[in-house]
């Protein structure tokens, strides 16, 4: 009986590595060498695991080879889950004589299987504003690079996850950051069956769900500045972090008049130590003054309008700190002291710098009061109005003059009389002794009159 490969080569099907889902189908042929028709049938060392292993050979009944003929035998390799190696004897079964080997078949199936840990997250209540966030676990326990999507509008506008995108290496996981931060009041949010799309069209579902909740009036706080308008004063505030990771915040300053939002500033954002403490703070600038309503009835006090606004920190674990702020503005000082020395009899001009504050320019008109009893020898001329451009400064040009000998204390003011905003200057001259004017030299014979 010689029944035997066309191709003694071929006594090992090597399938190698195929993904879950493949189908291959590779042929072995075999040729009948004797005189005589052969019968035979082809088994397995082991039919279970053939069968396990997503095999299946062709012919699989009892065959009749004639003599010379070449018959195909197919090899189908079709799994449909992730297999490890493996390797099956295909053996000859030859009527009326022993069970000898054929050939060996071999393969692995490879396949991607990510897992969510958790396939419903919860949040809790979270105060409005505020932003809490967890970690999700995200696991690959397949053969290959699995790369994922999540569809990024079924959870927004309340939940972000991060990485939204990205691969997953074999037999590795990563952690996914899932934030809650609703900015409405609401005892019921929830995103449902959110997808996570990944290689080879499969996907996984994650639900989400929080409460929204309004920050307590009872735990809002105060602060209070008081300053000279066009002079800074800060106040700290500090923000405890009992956790046992380090939190990374953005307060947020805002206002409700568009005038002032400047104003109250902070930096962008607070690193706060785990287990720890940081301190913010919070600087109150004010360009304007504040505004004083003039009481209409005896025995009330007058009303100040005071620079209002609200500073807001958002605590990663779903709790928020709120501060109410309240600045008042006072009178400026004088901008400068100004000391001069002059002579008498002789005109001085004084340069005086005039600063603009803000971002546009300003228009001013100008006033010069002497302070004390006003001489009517000396004289101070300067222009009455001066034009500055915004965030600039720019000189202003008096012209002095005083016929008599001593102190003149006198107040020059710069005032923006559409918004009722000023600076002034104090300033002093000293008037000494007039020097020689000029010298007249006379010649003249002796006893003789010049005229």
């Amino acid at each position: 009986m010689n029944l035997e490969l066309v191709d003694p080569d071929q006594h090992i099907v090597d399938f190698g590595i195929l993904t879950k889902g493949a189908d291959v189908t590779k042929t072995v042929n075999l040729i009948n060498k004797s005189r005589k028709p052969i019968t035979f049938t082809l088994t397995s060392d082991s039919p279970e695991d053939l069968e396990k292993n997503a095999l299946s050979i062709t012919p699989s009944t009892e065959t009749v080879l004639k003599p010379t003929k070449v018959l195909p035998i197919e090899v189908r390799f079709n799994p449909k889950t992730r297999m490890p190696d493996f390797s099956h004897d295909i053996l000859l079964d030859i009527k009326g004589n022993e069970s000898r080997k054929l050939f060996t078949v071999q393969g692995v199936s490879h396949g991607i299987e990510l897992k969510l840990m958790e396939e419903v997250v919860g949040f809790g209540s979270v105060v409005k504003g505020s932003r809490l966030t967890k970690q999700l676990q995200l696991a690959n326990f397949g053969d290959v690079r699995a790369k994922f999507k999540w569809d990024t509008k079924a959870y927004a506008p309340n939940f972000t996850i991060s990485p939204d995108n990205g691969y997953i290496p074999p037999h590795e996981d990563i952690y996914l950051g899932i934030t809650f931060h609703p900015n409405r009041v609401d005892d019921n949010i929830c995103a449902k069956n959110i997808k996570c799309e990944y290689t080879g069209g499969s996907f996984l579902s994650l639900t989400l769900m929080g409460k929204c909740v309004a920050q307590d009036k009872d735990s809002t706080k105060e602060l209070n500045f008081e300053t000279i308008v066009r002079k800074p004063t800060t106040q700290k505030v500090t923000i405890s972090n009992p956790t046992e990771k380090e939190w990374r915040i953005q307060p947020t300053i805002s206002t409700n008049v568009d005038a002032i939002k400047d104003f109250f500033r902070g930096n962008e954002s607070l690193t706060i130590p785990a287990k720890g403490s940081a301190d913010y703070e919070v600087v109150y600038l004010p360009l304007t003054m504040t505004k004083v309503v003039k009481a209409t009835e005896e025995g009330k006090e007058d009303t100040i309008l005071y620079h209002e606004a609200s500073l807001f920190f958002p605590l990663p674990d779903g709790r928020a700190e709120f501060y109410n702020m309240f600045g008042k503005s006072n009178k400026p000082e004088a901008a400068d002291n100004i000391t001069v020395e002059v002579s008498a009899k002789k005109p001085k001009y004084i340069s005086v710098p005039v600063e603009n504050w803000l971002k546009t320019a300003q228009r001013f008109k100008v006033t010069q009061d002497i302070v004390g009893n006003k001489e009517s020898t000396t004289f101070i001329r300067g222009a009455n109005t001066f034009d500055v451009q915004g965030n600039s400064t720019k000189e202003y040009k008096l012209n002095f003059l005083t016929y008599k000998v001593g102190d003149t204390n006198f107040k020059v003011t710069f005032l923006n009389e559409q918004s009722g905003e000023y600076l002034f200057y104090n300033i002093k001259a000293v008037a000494g002794e007039p020097g020689i004017q000029s010298t007249i030299e006379l010649f003249s014979p002796v006893r003789e009159t010049v005229c």
